[in-house]
């Protein structure tokens, strides 16, 4: 399922993402089918390695699998920045924070899964480097995320927003290990496509935020995320 996000500023406003899914049923149709596409080869590659699942738990194979336990550890918003000056000017700024440290993932049009799946499919390192490359951005995009001021009422969001940003760098670390460890790639990608959901669901109460007290963004200063969930 493809979103397109445009960032008014850093967001747009949710009535731009209201817009998208009411264009029609056939485009809403089309992108589930990406989708259902997608999972299915996750599938479809997963059950090509039941043997050697079944190796590990015999403790027979050096292969690693996924642990939960190994993910990053979450922040809170007490680990943020924060400011209780709520004036427009204050809120709009951040935004303006906000969408120059997002503006990178402007350039990222495919799904880290499919980046994997492919490079899977044709042993291709290339392939498997950009998913190391994308971990690196989402741990340096953590990095300013936390030097941002946050206003009070946009903690949460902003804390959640990290968080899933931390997952999916620690995520496709592993899916660039396909070609190595492939269970853990796989395992890894199913894990990545929640929290890319998740990812979403924090910029979507982020723009809920600025199109309820009113903050706007000019053209020049929108931003559009577009990735494949």
């Amino acid at each position: 399922m493809r979103k397109i996000i445009f960032w008014g500023l850093g967001l747009l406003l949710v009535g731009g993402l209201i817009t998208l899914w009411q264009i029609g049923q056939t485009d809403k149709d089309r992108q589930s089918a990406i989708q259902k596409q997608t999972q299915a080869e996750l599938l479809k590659q997963d059950q090509k390695l039941h043997s050697l699942v079944g190796d590990i738990l015999a403790g027979t194979s050096t292969l690693a699998e996924f642990d939960s336990q190994n993910l990053p550890a979450r922040l809170t918003t007490k680990n943020l920045k924060t400011t209780r000056d709520n004036a427009t000017s204050t809120i709009r700024q951040y935004g303006l924070s906000l969408a120059q440290i997002l503006r990178p993932f402007g350039e990222l049009t495919e799904n880290d899964a499919q980046i994997m799946l492919r490079a899977l499919d044709n042993q291709d390192q290339f392939e498997a480097q950009k998913l190391s490359d994308h971990s690196a951005l989402y741990q340096n995009t953590v990095r300013g995320l936390l030097l941002v001021k946050v206003p009070k009422d946009l903690l949460t969001s902003q804390t959640k927003l990290i968080n899933n940003l931390k997952i999916m760098a620690s995520l496709s670390g592993n899916m660039g290990q396909v070609l190595q460890n492939p269970l853990l790639a796989l395992q890894s990608a199913e894990q990545y496509q929640k929290s890319l959901a998740l990812f979403y669901t924090s910029i979507n109460e982020i723009n809920s935020f600025f199109t309820k007290v009113g903050v706007k963004f000019t053209e020049d200063e929108k931003i559009k995320i577009n990735l494949n969930l």
